[in-house]
């Protein structure tokens, strides 16, 4: 139990290191506003987790405090309970790599500065995989002692037995936007600490469109398109994944969320109300400028389009980001168009990826 215990002080210790710069954010106003992003700073403003937990680990667990000089990990009154043992001890981390190691070993070497008895030991095993990988390590005793995963197994985790609910929620809730304490919390339990946040926006490349022709309208995008696709033979003016992760944002208009406001009503979808079929049917529209078989837009094929510099804007997300800019392109960010009837960008889904104790 003392090794668990360790471990929920290490993880609320990399909670305050790459949560404190955005816990002030208002998540009544998440996916507001059209701002253009440059690729120099989408680190920062479109929450390169990679780079963006990176220079957390730098700055925002100088002297155990957080971004706010806040009292962080020494903050005793969030960490009732847990007593920091004086023998030596491993902890053992499982996370990706593309900057997300660099993130853990930088994060733990800070925390063993401040506990040198207590040593980090950085484990390479992607985040797709923790969830199957616990199943089979965990119970063999090789298994770490916290991992990362995204939010979206939470549910299996928790009813499989792998991973321990947080010992100190409050602190989660008090460190984390509204947006991702809600997202690692199962049945009214905590059952992890957010230590990032993604959602997806519309990328754009600047050597096909400027700043000032990216359109904040889709009826604006599909005018756009249909003349560039005109123009310029064996390049695309907009592409986008197929599946129900991103064309569920034609559902939204109105406030129509799937599961209710809350996302908590299992008797209704809100999928197939006269709001989400008035949407859906727009979505079929975009096919006059996406004329292709819904099949062949796979997000792979999608990727390499817009990185090989043939498509002028993409939807897609912060895991990109690195992509785009090993490949020379000069891109920008702004907020998805917004759909007909409506000043606001449409709501999208977002996850947050979660640092669990493990049960074993």
């Amino acid at each position: 139990m003392k090794q668990k215990l360790l471990t929920a002080f290490m993880c609320a210790a990399l909670t305050a290191a790459t949560l404190a710069g955005c816990g002030s954010s208002d998540s009544g106003d998440e996916g507001k506003g059209s701002q253009a992003v440059d690729d120099k700073t989408a680190g920062d403003s479109t929450g390169d987790s990679a780079q963006g937990e990176k220079d957390a680990a730098d700055d925002g667990a100088q002297d155990g405090k957080d971004a706010s000089g806040k009292g962080g990990v020494t903050d005793e009154h969030h960490y009732e309970g847990i007593e920091l043992t004086e023998d030596d001890v491993e902890l053992t981390v499982w996370e990706s790599t593309a900057g997300a190691d660099e993130f853990v070993i930088k994060a733990g070497e800070k925390f063993t500065e401040m506990y040198p008895n207590i040593k980090i030991k950085y484990v390479n095993v992607e985040l797709g995989d923790t969830k199957s990988q616990i199943a089979l390590d965990g119970p063999g005793g090789v298994g770490p002692d916290l991992f990362a995963t995204p939010n979206n197994t939470l549910g299996a985790l928790t009813d499989g037995g792998h991973i321990l609910e947080a010992p100190n929620p409050e602190y989660i809730k008090e460190k984390s936007i509204e947006s991702c304490a809600t997202a690692v919390t199962y049945k009214d339990t905590v059952w992890g600490y957010p230590i990032s946040a993604d959602t997806y926006a519309l990328f754009y490349n600047r050597d096909l469109i400027s700043d000032e022709e990216v359109p904040k309208t889709f009826d604006d995008l599909k005018k756009w398109c249909k003349d560039f696709n005109a123009k310029n033979s064996g390049k695309q003016g907009f592409l986008m994944g197929m599946d129900g992760y991103y064309s569920y944002i034609f559902t939204t208009k109105d406030g129509n969320r799937v599961f209710g406001p809350d996302g908590t009503d299992e008797s209704n979808t809100n999928l197939n109300n006269a709001t989400a079929v008035e949407g859906m049917k727009y979505f079929q529209s975009l096919r006059e400028i996406l004329d292709a078989p819904a099949a062949d837009i796979t997000t792979s094929y999608c990727d390499g389009a817009f990185q090989s510099g043939k498509t002028a804007m993409y939807i897609t997300g912060l895991w990109n980001v690195a992509n785009f800019r090993e490949a020379g392109i000069d891109f920008g960010v702004v907020a998805l168009p917004c759909l007909p009837g409506s000043d606001e960008p449409p709501a999208s889904f977002s996850s947050a990826r979660t640092m669990c104790i493990s049960a074993y």
